[in-house]
């Protein structure tokens, strides 16, 4: 049980590190003129994976995929709309502030989602497990913090906390149609669809689809598995 304590954050923040060098990557390559939008470039990749991840949960599940109501389909669709749409202000942060200094408040994503649930679902916690959400984040920023980074900006800061407002408005619609007796890949199959269609305005601009897929076509191998493991860590 320890290990398994300490495995979980390990492959969260292993997320952050690989988002960090593909942020990174891209934002040359956008100075470069190679790419048009590094932040779209990623959101087509989640694009593409999130497809895959459909593709293999219809695979698994082929004959039950539709076997839920139209109405907790639409829900779960749109589950994985916010879910996609949490991506980009995330890659937002990453293009100006440090990994270091936006994990620690990426982690208000369990405060943020208390307080959803406490709206929508009545679920209650105990004041010591409130406690301790908040002793988290405020311990791992002053570990984590790179207090010589200068001043503070606050454009990041709004960037983080609005991608996890929307990740824990993703997980509580989630779960708010989602019960022990519908199929979790089913669901997963519907949410993965919706993070698909929040991706769908980068296809539609022709600069960034255009040399995004030009870019695949030299070095697709690389940076596509990157996203496949880190959506695995995830």
């Amino acid at each position: 049980m320890l290990f398994l304590l300490f495995l979980a954050p390990f492959f969260f923040n292993l997320t952050g590190l690989i988002d960090t060098y593909l942020i990174s990557l891209f934002s040359k390559e956008q100075n470069n003129w190679t790419i048009e939008n590094s932040s779209g470039t990623l959101m087509i990749i989640w694009w593409i994976i999130a497809l895959l991840v459909s593709f293999f949960a219809y695979i698994y599940l082929w004959n039950k995929v539709f076997d839920i109501s139209p109405n907790h389909i639409y829900i779960l669709i749109f589950s994985g709309i916010l879910y996609g749409f949490a991506a980009r202000p995330y890659f937002q942060a990453l293009k100006t502030e440090k990994i270091e200094n936006i994990i620690p408040f990426l982690q208000t994503i369990p405060i943020f989602t208390y307080i959803l649930w406490n709206i929508f679902l009545w679920e209650t916690l105990s004041t010591i497990s409130i406690i301790l959400m908040i002793l988290i984040v405020i311990v791992t920023w002053l570990f984590s913090w790179d207090f010589t980074s200068g001043r503070f900006k606050i454009a990041w800061f709004l960037w983080t906390w609005l991608a996890a407002l929307l990740y824990s408005s993703s997980y509580i619609t989630f779960k708010l149609w989602w019960w022990e007796s519908i199929s979790l890949w089913t669901s997963y199959f519907w949410e993965h669809i919706g993070v698909a269609l929040s991706c769908l305005l980068f296809l539609f601009d022709n600069k960034i689809r255009s040399s995004t897929f030009n870019y695949f076509r030299y070095n697709w191998i690389w940076f596509s598995l990157l996203n496949i493991w880190n959506e695995f860590f995830f």
